[in-house]
């Protein structure tokens, strides 16, 4: 009998570890830079370029960045194939089915990378601000595969 004690509790222990490694499971986070650091590789840009973009910035300076500012992100999106869109922002109408659309996609995104370690992730709360005018979303992001997976869409102008 006893036995069977321990072994219906190291069955149930067993079992409780999976689920909570599972729920808990991070993916390749870089330690994130303190804010000194960013504010030196800005500095640094700047001097030797004379302006500085967040989308030529590595991955890990804009994760860096990211977490220090409670993990908001705005992320510029677009339709694909389309171009000049900064040179057009005031003609935009994103109720348009294709900025929508495109805008869907992205959340979409969001959402898969998101959820790999926040499996009860509700996609409706992603978007922090949502905006009315211009083809930009503030999101809240825990994984630096969400930034690498956004950089890498052709869905997306900037992920900063």
């Amino acid at each position: 009998m006893q036995k069977l004690l321990v072994l219906i509790a190291a069955t149930f222990l067993f079992v409780a570890c999976q689920k909570q490694s599972k729920e808990t499971a991070v993916y390749n986070q870089p330690e994130a830079k303190p804010v000194a650091d960013i504010n030196t590789y800005i500095r640094q840009t700047l001097q030797q370029q004379g302006q500085f973009d967040w989308n030529a910035a590595p991955g890990d300076i804009v994760w860096s960045a990211v977490v220090q500012s409670d993990n908001i992100l705005s992320v510029g999106y677009k339709p694909a194939g389309e171009a000049n869109v900064d040179g057009r922002l005031q003609d935009i109408d994103i109720s348009n089915s294709a900025w929508k659309n495109a805008k869907a996609q992205v959340l979409q995104i969001i959402f898969e990378e998101e959820r790999k370690t926040n499996p009860s992730l509700v996609k409706e709360t992603l978007e922090v601000w949502p905006e009315t005018v211009l083809p930009v979303m503030d999101v809240t992001v825990k994984n630096y595969s969400t930034i690498e997976k956004l950089r890498a869409s052709g869905l997306v102008r900037y992920a900063e």
